[in-house]
């Protein structure tokens, strides 16, 4: 193989290797909000960025985030919330690859389904550290701050196995029973978390279906990896012009002795 070849398929290979899929585009970022890879720094979120499957985004106490992923669902993260996104597979012609499991560890969301929820809702998992919630072709919010708080808005919800299609519902110990509650009954913060996510009009980031996941992740852009790529190339391209050179002038020599020498 010559040099040149070798050189191209390094270069596939890292860019291979370092180019991944999205899960979520961020529609809307206020305040501060941060994205964090398994295993790295939180870093600011803004608006239009890409967030992976397995990114945990968290939010300060003035921090909103909406989260628009490629199947459609809708996913608004309020101020003080800590959400991971901890698996999550689309392909709008691979119903059967179909997975959505996300963790609420601190805080209050509204999520909104997508495809993924409709065609195959059993995929999908919202987690807190006391309940396990399911969808049903749902628009709902989840406030956890142990106790955890669930409610559909539209449609229903399963928690711990239990369906809720109305109301609200607590949830007091790790995968204990769904014990109905009145809004009224409801802790104040929790209160004025689901009063300020169920008046948001999530219709305006709602879009056609990506076909199949994003473009980048882990804080990795076009931007950041080409100009990389473009170095790696005109090196390439350096050391196989001088690869070739030298087979060239080695040939060159090895002609000029067979003819002076009999």
């Amino acid at each position: 193989m010559k040099l040149w070849t070798r050189v191209l398929c390094a270069i596939l290979a890292l860019l291979h290797a370092s180019w991944a899929y999205s899960a979520a585009t961020v529609a809307s970022a206020v305040g501060d909000v941060k994205v964090a890879a398994p295993g790295a720094a939180p870093a600011a979120l803004a608006k239009g960025a890409a967030v992976a499957s397995g990114a945990t985004v968290t939010t300060g106490p003035t921090g909103r985030a909406i989260l628009r992923f490629d199947d459609g669902q809708i996913v608004a993260v309020h101020g003080d919330t800590t959400f991971r996104i901890d698996e999550y597979r689309f392909d709008a012609q691979k119903p059967e690859a179909d997975k959505g499991v996300f963790s609420l560890l601190k805080g209050a969301i509204r999520a909104l389904t997508g495809a993924i929820g409709s065609r195959n809702p059993q995929t999908v998992a919202f987690r807190t550290p006391q309940a396990t919630i399911g969808i049903r072709g749902t628009d709902f919010v989840v406030g956890s701050v142990n106790p955890t708080f669930a409610g559909p808005t539209v449609g229903g919800i399963v928690v711990n196995s239990q369906a809720v299609t109305s109301g609200f519902v607590q949830v007091l110990a790790t995968a204990g029973p769904a014990q109905a509650i009145a809004f009224s009954a409801l802790p104040p913060l929790v209160q004025a978390w689901f009063t300020e996510l169920i008046a948001l009009n999530l219709a305006v980031f709602a879009g056609s279906v990506a076909e199949g996941a994003g473009q980048v992740a882990a804080g990795l852009t076009a931007e950041t990896v080409l100009p990389w790529a473009f170095a790696l190339i005109a090196a390439g391209l350096v050391l196989a012009s001088d690869s070739d050179d030298g087979g060239d002038q080695a040939a060159t020599s090895h002609h000029s002795t067979a003819t002076h020498h009999p």
